[in-house]
């Protein structure tokens, strides 16, 4: 049975919080100048909405710096972020999230206020699509000298499906294009079942299974909605049938390989995301599996690039995700093992 004493003391702490970061934004009074006395991160967040509790990576991270680390956070959207002569402000509103409280009701008052002298770093976790406002949001995130994960910079220069054809371990037979033709061409030659995603979209969205024998009306619809209507380019790969046996999602945190989940797909589904349908299943690494994070260690820039994600079906890197890496509760789930945990110690070390 829950202790009410418990619950009364968690609310007044909360409640003590939010009157101390009033006073603060209202200059009553100011944060002491060693700032290790107010410890304080944000994090750039989609809004509630379209956050799925359940799954969510980020709310996890917050939860292990607010009870390993008694760690202040701030939480932001895309679209309050700001500059103001030449430096990076956004509405913040105080996380006080825990596991089993729902995440909206977590977000209390909000002010305004500069990131620079204020946050000991910035976590990027706003999902793709990485459109033109993506863009732009990783822009703003350049003005300010706050360290951000992942960086900014690195995020416009990678892409996340086209990292891995940078290695050996890619798909064969792979190509990007924005030309329709090509496509149609693709489809003619390949004479098997292929897959055509988006270049600029996560968990499984716009990503299409197509037939040898799909008709030019079949596949000119898929492309229109995979490029956007031809503004975008388009990544064609042959389908890989072990998918059925799992996509091996394996989580990693300065070149160093933190845990690992196998996403196995509903029967009659080729997509092996979670919040698809997909099954969290544990599996043994293999050598293939180390080799392919060996590589992707040495290519990104480890302080540039922390937190990783890779996956991998049958022996081909297939991804690398880098915008928002998730998959930790599942690897908690089936392993025991609690990445949230280190990548909280770890933002508490910048």
């Amino acid at each position: 049975m829950c202790d009410p004493m418990y619950n009364l003391q968690h609310v007044l702490l909360d409640y003590v919080v939010c009157v101390c970061v009033c006073l603060i934004h209202k200059n009553v009074f100011t944060p002491h100048d060693d700032y290790e006395a107010f410890m304080t991160i944000g994090f750039i967040l989609d809004h509630p909405e379209a956050i799925q509790e359940e799954y969510d990576t980020s709310l996890s991270i917050i939860h292990s710096l607010r009870t390993r680390h008694n760690c202040e956070v701030w939480v932001t959207h895309a679209d309050d972020l700001y500059l103001r002569d030449n430096t990076l402000h956004s509405r913040w509103r105080l996380c006080t999230y825990s596991h089993g409280r729902p995440y909206a009701e977590s977000l209390v008052n909000a002010w305004d206020a500069p990131a620079d002298g204020t946050l000991r770093a910035m976590v990027m976790r706003k999902d793709p699509p990485v459109d033109a406002f993506y863009i732009q949001t990783l822009q703003l995130l350049q003005h300010t000298q706050v360290p951000v994960l992942n960086s900014p910079a690195a995020l416009m220069r990678y892409n996340e499906k086209l990292l891995p054809l940078y290695g050996p371990f890619a798909v064969p037979d792979t190509v990007v294009s924005s030309s329709y033709d090509r496509v149609w061409d693709y489809h003619k030659h390949i004479r098997s079942r292929w897959v055509m995603k988006s270049l600029v979209d996560c968990g499984g969205n716009r990503v299409f299974l197509l037939e040898p024998s799909a008709t030019e009306l079949e596949v000119q619809q898929y492309f229109q909605q995979c490029s956007s209507n031809s503004t975008s380019e388009v990544m064609m790969q042959p389908f890989i049938p072990e998918v059925r046996l799992g996509d091996k999602r394996i989580f990693m945190l300065h070149g160093k390989i933190l845990g690992w989940v196998l996403r196995v797909p509903q029967r009659g589904n080729f997509k092996a995301n979670l919040h698809q349908g997909a099954t969290p299943a544990p599996f043994k690494l293999s050598a293939q599996d180390r080799s392919i994070c060996a590589w992707v260690a040495s290519f990104l820039p480890p302080d540039e690039v922390p937190m990783v994600a890779v996956d991998i079906i049958h022996g081909f890197l297939t991804e690398v995700n880098i915008t928002s890496p998730s998959g930790v509760l599942e690897i908690q789930k089936v392993s025991g093992v609690s990445v949230q945990d280190h990548v909280a110690d770890y933002l508490m070390q910048i």
